[in-house]
């Protein structure tokens, strides 16, 4: 119960230990033993360190070569993302995923994320590409603005009227 209370309130720690029971450190996206490769990479020395990591996806920063933690290697991952509604939930919405793997999945909720806040954003404009697919022979009809008298001193008309057209 109290772990379960730990993982509703998202203690990171908790969550990790608790997925780790359960998956051994192993990504349910591509099968890496993310675990097992972060105890062989411990008992590396930096430079060995960094010829593992040669030609991989799996990130090489100086930290890791020279003080490797183990959520350099896994991550606990919801599988319903927070930000799309998977908070304050139990381990049945979260996994564990290889480093790789959760850049790129979290690169992936990102777009999707932006996509989202464009399309709210564009909600209710309208489509400027009908405007531009018009062709002559079906003209605009409707009330437009038709610039008269003179230029000012951009070379835009300063006074404009409505005309009515069609009809």
């Amino acid at each position: 119960c109290a772990q379960e209370a730990a993982l509703r309130r998202g203690s990171s720690t908790a969550i990790r230990r608790q997925v780790f029971a359960l998956e051994h450190g192993k990504c349910s996206k591509c099968g890496v033993d993310a675990h097992a490769f972060w105890l062989r990479f411990q008992a590396m020395s930096p430079a060995e360190r960094l010829q593992a990591l040669m030609g991989t996806r799996w990130p090489h920063t100086q930290r890791t070569l020279d003080k490797p933690r183990a959520d350099d290697f896994w991550q606990a991952d919801h599988e319903i993302a927070v930000a799309e509604g998977g908070g304050a939930c139990g381990l049945e919405n979260l996994r564990t995923l290889c480093t790789p793997c959760h850049r790129t999945e979290t690169a992936s909720l990102r777009t999707r994320l932006k996509q989202r806040r464009n399309s709210a954003a564009a909600a209710g404009s309208a489509d400027l590409r009908s405007w531009f697919s018009q062709t002559p022979e079906t003209p605009l009809l409707g009330k437009r603005k038709v610039p008269v008298g003179d230029s000012n001193f951009l070379g835009h008309q300063s006074v404009s009227v409505v005309v009515e057209e069609g009809g």
